[in-house]
């Protein structure tokens, strides 16, 4: 009676828990029923199924899946062999759910091989039916239909309605992923209608979902649309979101065929959503691919790029090859149409070994499974007849073996037709298949060879461009260092190495200013500036090399003086030089006009020559990378084919616009467009001429010089006292702090790496307390990106080391407007009269000292001591004129700087550069 009541109050229990609508308080009640003692082995398994199919139910696939390996463990500890295989068949379904089709398998072969030995076939039959249905996914079709087989077996003997209308399903879901879609059309409305009968409207659902399959496949739309609606019409009432994704997912396939991409991505968005909510691996890898599609359609190439990157991931932990092979086409056209050709081609071949890798090892696997397994059949049906026939008489016995022997000749000649069919029809769908990839990769190749042929060209015309200067530098170099060139010829020979420099140093700039325009990372420096120096400038630069050709070169310029507008000069010089020296180029005889002026407010440059001109075709091109008008001109005048691209780039960037008129044998007109709002004298910025002016007067003022290294601190105090200027002197950031309370100084210098404070720190400490006068940044750190954050850290500008004469005297002498007196060039012969070799003899005197001192710092592993002597090598090495001594100290500072340092580790980067540096201050 006791046990009864216990059972009684167990099943009360399940009821009520049962009776919850809210699905954590279910998972809770059934954790604590769980932890009780007194359920018995029948009970935990009741819980544990409870539990994990509620988690399962609710999206939570994972907790599902632990639930039912723990069902599992308790029943193999408690000897429990059939609830051991339910709980493995259960854990085999939420794998596959799931998409993990190897699990899967591994789970439900664990219950065959227990229920295989067991009294239950039909248990045996509808594992043998999830097998099939795992094996399908994988792509496996024959071993599919093998074991659908094995189940149809017992079904047909001892299964009732639904067993039989349940494997006729899953054999037209084989039918599905054999692309027999006529077979599959024709049994599933009888499914359909079998289940409606039975009154099983999940499984009427799914059979709708593969009934629009089949449409699809077969090309008829509307109807798959309309069965696709039914089954999620259900999926929906019902709350299954888990099957509703995967109808999703079909859906948003359906209308990608259509290419109906607003409704298929809006599908694919919902199937994202609930796939990942609900952790159906599956349709999400799917619905991943799908949006690539359709953001690549659209032209997003870097969303599609992320899905298909995505979808490739899960296609390959699951193992779904096809779906590989289909993410790999989509990432070479995606990286194709981002101009990244190397990647598209990578995956392109990946693609294509892929592509033949499956057709091949499928057709081949298929039709070595089917010649093993008809052939074992037949022999063991031949086995079984001797056998019975072993009972008969003899000539029974002749008769049987007889007709056994037409029997199998005539199997093996339907067999051998059969596979003759079977050959013939793989083979028609891989050339078709092939032929549509084939299509697809050419179209790919194409863009591929294209790039690389520009690539090509460009590395021809540059090679070219850079050998050339080159030879005449060094054969005219080695011609004076082997005395091989007369003196009075000397001043010719440099002058010949000096105009190939320049033009290699053009080249390389050209290069520059284009991977910079590439990368959209030019940027305008817009001052403002008097246009009219351009015409000076033009003639200096031109009219010796016009005169040398025996043409005219003319200016007509038409602009007031002076004409201050907000431009970047630079690149606005750059524009209008390159336009002239193309002009000069291609002109043999005749001339070359300039006429500069405003007209309807915006400044216009025409540059007209009466060269070789161009045909009609030719100026399509002539504004294209790396182009000349055609193949004879590279030959015949040189030219990297850089000029007019990078010309017509800063034009754009300048919000204007080159437009070109030409004639063949008339000549050329290239003229220059764009907007330019005339500003006041009072907006023009000092010229280099005016501000020397000012500088080559004594100084008056104090200075602040802050500089950890002493002989950089001696060198720079003498420079500025000589300039005139009372000097402070400190060498860590806190002196400077102290300087400052007591003196009034009206410009500090400020290196950034200092002992005891930072300039950073004292910086942000001077403008706290209120010091408002200018703060100079005085550092070996020069790329653009560190003067920029220096600049935005509230640095009035900034100074690199090792210092530079003429920018040094500028930005100092700036700060200070009013002169003591006027003696000319006062500041400037300062400079050049100082001395300052006592100063770099120290600093040689110190040399083996430091030496010393960065042994000791190794060997201590004192890194943060070792890094500043270092730095300040690389400070006085670079001031002094020692640049080897400087580049190693600073690349072993920057190195030292980094976190992932491999300083004292054996072969590592930083002892080779230590030791290099300890050698070259023992030099």
């Amino acid at each position: 009676m006791p046990a009864f009541a216990e059972i009684a109050q167990f099943d009360q229990k399940m009821q009520n828990i049962n009776a919850l609508d809210d699905a954590l308080q279910v998972q809770t009640q059934l954790q604590m029923l769980l932890s009780e003692q007194a359920i018995s082995s029948k009970q935990t398994e009741q819980v544990y199924r409870e539990l994990a199919m509620s988690y399962f139910q609710n999206g939570k696939g994972e907790h599902a899946l632990k639930t039912a390996q723990q069902g599992y463990d308790y029943a193999t500890r408690q000897q429990l062999p059939d609830m051991a295989a339910q709980f493995a068949k259960l854990t085999g379904i939420f794998h596959y759910f799931q998409g993990s089709y190897n699990q899967a398998l591994e789970r439900y072969n664990d219950a065959i091989a227990y229920y295989i030995n067991a009294d239950n076939p039909i248990q045996l039959a509808h594992l043998y039916n999830n097998v099939g249905l795992v094996l399908d996914n994988k792509g496996e079709p024959t071993k599919a239909l093998t074991v659908y087989k094995k189940a149809k077996v017992i079904y047909d003997e001892i299964g009732d309605e639904n067993d039989k209308v349940d494997i006729a399903f899953n054999i037209s879901g084989l039918y599905l992923t054999l692309k027999q879609y006529d077979k599959a059309l024709q049994v599933l409305p009888d499914i359909i209608a079998a289940r409606e009968r039975m009154q099983r409207p999940a499984d009427v659902a799914l059979a709708h979902s593969n009934i629009a399959l089949a449409y699809k496949y077969s090309g008829e739309f509307k109807q798959a649309e309309q069965y696709t609606f039914k089954a999620i019409e259900y999926y929906q009432n019902e709350n299954k979101h888990y099957d509703l994704a995967s109808q999703y997912n079909n859906l948003a396939d359906l209308y990608t065929e259509m290419r109906a991409f607003k409704m298929a991505e809006n599908y694919a968005q919902k199937c994202l959503h609930l796939s990942q909510q609900y952790e159906h691996m599956n349709s999400y890898s799917n619905c991943s691919f799908i949006s690539a599609q359709i953001n690549y359609y659209h032209g997003d190439y870097q969303t599609a790029l992320e899905f298909a990157r995505r979808s490739l991931d899960l296609s390959i932990s699951q193992q779904d090859e096809h779906l590989e092979l289909a993410n790999l086409e989509i990432l070479s056209l995606i990286h194709a149409a981002l101009g990244q050709p190397q990647q598209a081609f990578t995956y392109y071949q990946d693609a294509r070994n892929g592509l033949f890798k499956v057709a091949n090892g499928q057709l081949t696997k298929e039709l070595a499974n089917f010649e093993s397994e008809q052939l074992n059949l037949q022999l063991a049906h031949v086995e079984k007849q001797r056998e019975l026939e072993s009972h008969n008489n003899i000539k029974r016995q002749q008769a049987r073996d007889l007709l056994t022997l037409v029997s199998v000749m005539l199997l093996v000649v339907v067999f051998l037709a059969y596979r003759k069919h079977r050959h013939k029809k793989y083979t028609k769908q891989l050339e078709l298949l092939v032929k549509e990839r084939t299509a697809k990769l050419q179209q790919t190749t194409q863009q591929l060879t294209q790039a690389n042929l520009i690539k090509s060209q460009f590395l021809a015309n540059m090679s070219h461009e850079i050998r050339t200067p080159l030879t005449a530098i060094i054969g005219q170099s080695e011609s004076i260092m082997y005395d091989e060139v007369q003196v009075k010829d000397i001043v010719t020979e440099v002058s010949a190495i000096h105009s190939n420099s320049k033009h290699l140093l053009q080249l390389v700039n050209d290069i520059l200013d284009l991977s910079k325009l590439e990368a959209n990372k030019l940027v305008l420096n817009r001052t403002a500036t008097d246009i009219s120096l351009i015409c000076s400038d033009l003639q200096n630069i031109f009219t010796e090399q016009a005169k040398q050709k025996g043409i005219e070169f003319s200016i007509n310029n038409q602009l007031p003086s002076p004409c201050v507008v907000a431009i970047d000069y630079l690149r606005f010089s750059q524009i209008i030089i390159n336009l002239c020296s193309n002009a000069i180029k291609f002109t043999h005889n005749g001339q070359v006009k300039v006429a500069i002026g405003f007209i309807d407010k915006r400044l216009q440059v025409s540059v007209c020559d009466t060269g070789i001109g161009m045909q009609k075709e030719q100026l399509a091109s002539i504004f294209n990378s790396f182009t000349q008008a055609d193949s004879t001109i590279n030959r015949r005048f040189g030219g990297s084919g850089l000029g007019l691209y990078l010309s017509n780039q800063l034009a754009k960037l300048m919000s204007g616009s080159i437009g070109v008129e030409s004639e063949v044998g008339r000549g050329s007109r290239f003229t220059f467009v764009m907007d330019a709002e005339r500003l006041t004298q009072q907006d023009r910025e000092i010229s280099t001429q005016e501000l020397q002016e000012v500088i080559n007067q004594p100084l008056v003022g104090n200075i602040l010089i802050a500089e950890d290294h002493p002989d950089n601190l001696r060198f720079i105090s003498r420079l500025l006292e000589h300039m005139g200027l009372h000097v402070f002197q400190a060498s860590n950031g806190l002196q400077v702090l102290n300087i400052v309370a007591q003196q009034a100084v009206d410009l500090i210098l400020l290196d950034i790496q200092m002992p005891q404070m930072d300039g950073l720190e004292v910086l942000q400490k001077l403008r706290s307390s209120g010091y408002t006068k200018p703060v100079i940044a005085l550092t070996a750190n020069a790329m653009a990106h560190e003067v920029r954050k220096y600049l935005d850290l509230g640095f009035d500008e900034h100074l690199k080391k090792p210092i530079e004469r003429n920018s040094f005297i500028q930005c100092v002498a700036k700060y200070y407007q009013e002169p003591a007196s006027a003696q000319a060039s006062f500041a400037d012969d300062a400079v050049q009269t100082t001395s300052f070799e006592d100063l770099n003899l120290s600093f040689q005197q110190k040399l083996p000292m430091y030496e010393q001192k960065i042994g000791h710092y190794y060997a201590a592993q004192d890194w943060q001591s070792l890094q500043q002597l270092v730095h300040q090598i690389a400070g006085a090495a670079s001031v002094f004129g020692h640049e080897n001594l400087s580049n190693l100290a600073i690349a072993l500072d920057k190195l030292l700087n980094q976190p992932e340092c491999d300083c004292g580790h054996e072969n590592g980067q930083c002892d080779d550069l230590l030791m290099q540096l300890r050698a070259a201050l023992k030099a």
